[in-house]
């Protein structure tokens, strides 16, 4: 069985899906580590940005992940070009993961989840969402970097409906807890 996990940043996706990896068993696929790890691995990558997005990189050829999120999150073409030359690569890596996995439970935690294509992989997509205050709260980042993450990902909203369930994660642990066992039994009767 695969699940996907999907919502905009702080609402509990990686909650959600270590619950899964350590309650139930599933290999966890966390698309944010393999998006750094293709952004550290990759020289095709690398040098795909270093032509295309020079203004991402500190001192020569060191990325810098700061300089990525200020600078994609505050111009929306910039984030194009960088999805551009990073999805395909992390699509080959988490399609090679699913496959290797085959017959093991996998999660998926990762916003861009449909945006990729990799629903097509999951039995089930959950959409976790959570109030503004909450979300920023959970977060270590500071009050406007988190808004502007925050905002560039409202079309995730839309999203919520293609999800087959929603789980509202405004509430403490122990309720999010609940929700997540209650749909996980769920889940496993559409099988």
């Amino acid at each position: 069985m695969n699940i996907g996990i999907v919502g905009k940043i702080g609402t509990g996706k990686s909650t959600v899906a270590q619950w899964f990896a350590d309650r139930k068993n599933f290999v966890r696929i966390d698309m944010d580590a393999v998006g750094h790890q293709v952004l550290v691995q990759s020289s095709t990558v690398r040098a795909q940005l270093q032509k295309k997005l020079p203004e991402i990189f500190s001192q020569g050829s060191m990325l810098s992940r700061g300089k990525i999120a200020s600078i994609v999150f505050q111009d929306k073409a910039k984030l194009e070009i960088l999805n551009s030359i990073i999805h395909p690569e992390m699509i080959k890596s988490i399609e090679s993961t699913l496959q290797r996995n085959d017959a093991r439970d996998v999660v998926i935690d990762g916003a861009l989840l449909y945006e990729m294509g990799l629903d097509r992989w999951c039995d089930a997509v959950l959409f976790i969402e959570s109030n503004y205050e909450r979300a920023v709260k959970r977060s270590n980042r500071s009050s406007r970097d988190f808004w502007k993450i925050w905002k560039s990902q409202e079309f995730l909203d839309a999203r919520r409906e293609q999800a087959h369930f929603v789980i509202d994660n405004s509430g403490d642990e122990s309720q999010l807890i609940e929700k997540i066992s209650d749909i996980y039994s769920r889940i496993k009767t559409m099988k």
